[in-house]
């Protein structure tokens, strides 16, 4: 994944963020000072009230946090690719910290897959052990089984330093999450930092640095989700923010990606699932065709993800889409990989040394 800007993004794609921040500001009882505040948010965007707007995090380069009544605006995944990038260029070992951040995968399940053991350690260095033939002679044996032994007394000692590096990595991961929630706790509003204290597994996970509930649970408490929170009304935003994205006029797909991913996220988080499939993997197999719970899950994605992209960037390929239905040629991603992939290559004009075809642009041969 490439790098990301450290400093807070200003723009929106929700419209009713920004009256919501300016109706604030018509609240403050002063006509004189909501002009101002007014001709200010014109400028610079969403109104920020002025503890936001004065908190300095820990960190220079990550951005800020606060709650929703700080700033309605708050582009949360820009905030963990700017972490991911800050652990993967400052902390010792990042490979084990970072999935973390970006995948929400405890340093400890990364680790494992790494568990060194014999048959590891000798395929990796290329070494097995030797059959004899069944002709083979005592002092052919003797030699076989002295190499053998070789590779085996080799590979013990081998095995030995793996495994006291694997538990070093183990415990430094550890003192890694400790430090990651430090610095994530630290880019915190003081009121943020109190909601989540106020979460009901608070205790438990701040003792054991469990910087993916933190993660998950700062994603909830920002977008005005709380332990006290209503879950209907929660869960309505959510779905509302999620089918309200589009993608900015100045976003990359990875960048719309991210915050597709976030709101989808979001979704989960408040209770709640995008799609009920059923209905759809009754319909395809009208059709003779077998279908997944997860397959029509992430086909609508695709769908949802396509749909939603930059309109100045994407109507030619929405004609083409919208064509092939005509010709009865489905062209459209069944997957969201596929979307991704196809939005990153579209070039927003005729080419002919590409098609469209299922599953994406082709090159023409």
């Amino acid at each position: 994944m490439s790098s990301a800007s450290a400093t807070t993004p200003t723009t929106s794609d929700n419209s009713s963020e920004t009256n919501t921040a300016t109706n604030l500001n018509r609240s403050d009882g002063n006509s004189n000072g909501s002009n101002q505040n007014n001709r200010r948010n014109n400028r610079n965007g969403p109104y920020v009230p002025s503890a936001m707007r004065n908190f300095k995090g820990k960190i220079d380069s990550l951005p800020v946090l606060g709650t929703k009544a700080e700033r309605t605006s708050q582009n949360y995944a820009a905030f963990l690719k700017a972490l991911e990038t800050h652990v993967l260029t400052t902390f010792k070992r990042p490979e084990d910290i970072a999935p973390a951040v970006s995948d929400l995968i405890y340093p400890q399940v990364t680790i494992s897959k790494n568990f060194p053991t014999r048959r590891r350690l000798m395929a990796a260095n290329g070494l097995e052990f030797e059959e004899g033939p069944i002709d083979e002679t005592k002092d052919e044996k003797d030699a076989r089984e002295a190499r053998n032994k070789d590779i085996n007394e080799s590979i013990e000692l081998l095995l030995k330093s793996e495994l006291a590096d694997y538990t070093k990595r183990a415990v430094l991961a550890k003192s890694n999450m400790a430090s990651l929630w430090g610095i994530v706790i630290g880019q915190c509003t003081d009121s943020l930092q109190e909601q989540i204290r106020a979460e009901d597994e608070y205790e438990t996970n701040s003792s054991n640095y469990d910087c993916i509930w933190l993660i998950k649970t700062l994603k909830k408490v920002i977008s005005g989700v709380t332990a006290q929170s209503n879950i209907y009304h929660s869960l309505f935003h959510a779905l509302k923010d999620f089918y309200n994205i589009r993608q900015q006029d100045n976003e990359n797909v990875e960048a719309y990606y991210r915050r597709f991913q976030d709101r989808l996220q979001m979704v989960g988080l408040s209770h709640g699932e995008i799609l009920d499939s059923n209905k759809l993997i009754q319909h395809e197999a009208k059709k003779g065709k077998t279908m997944t719970p997860s397959e029509a899950s992430d086909q609508f994605l695709a769908m949802a993800f396509i749909e939603n992209a930059n309109s100045s960037r994407y109507n030619l390929l929405w004609r083409e889409l919208t064509n092939g239905i005509s010709m009865k040629k489905d062209l459209y991603p069944k997957t969201l990989a596929e979307a991704v992939h196809l939005l990153t290559h579209w070039k927003g004009t005729p080419n002919e040394n590409v098609r469209l075809e299922r599953g994406g642009l082709v090159p023409v041969i």
